[in-house]
């Protein structure tokens, strides 16, 4: 799955790309290009200033992500949340909906299972920043976004939010 760089934007919040669960990602098919894929999907989120990415945010509409920040790098595919522990809220933005942050209630561990840009499966635990941010991108994989966590009050209030601070900028 070969994809330039420079063609690649974020796509409208109201794109019907989000909503839908991508497809898996096809390593028989695609294998040989994952880890540029994922690469440039890491570049991407960085030039967007994220900490995390999928591929459908993109309008790529397979199972993929990357994680990045301070010494964390994760190339997501075709991930599966096994297990998850405890609970606590968290203030969190999204790339697809840009100045909104909202408290977000998520577990606080989970065991997680995906395969690595070379096709080999990942078992793993995270707890933190880390289980967070792959619960989040994990919704993009289930065609929800942060959106759908939280009540239609709660992020009426963050849209308002986002416009008053916009207009005293």
């Amino acid at each position: 799955m070969l994809v330039k760089k420079s063609e690649l934007k974020l796509i409208p919040d109201s794109d019907p790309i989000l909503r839908r669960v991508p497809e898996p990602y096809d390593f028989a098919k695609h294998g040989g290009t994952a880890e540029i894929f994922a690469n440039v999907l890491y570049e991407k989120m960085q030039e967007y200033k994220g900490v995390g990415l999928s591929a459908n945010q993109l309008g790529i509409p397979v199972s993929v992500f990357v994680i990045g920040f301070e010494e964390v790098r994760m190339d997501v595919f075709n991930p599966r949340i096994v297990a998850t522990y405890g609970e606590s809220d968290y203030n969190e933005g999204c790339l697809s909906y840009l100045g909104i942050f909202v408290d977000v209630k998520r577990p606080e561990k989970i065991d997680v299972e995906y395969y690595n840009a070379k096709g080999e499966l990942q078992q793993k635990t995270f707890t933190g920043l880390t289980a967070r941010i792959f619960q989040h991108e994990y919704d993009h994989m289930l065609g929800k976004t942060i959106k759908d966590q939280v009540s239609g009050l709660k992020w009426a209030l963050a849209v308002k939010k986002r416009k008053k601070s916009r207009s005293v900028a």
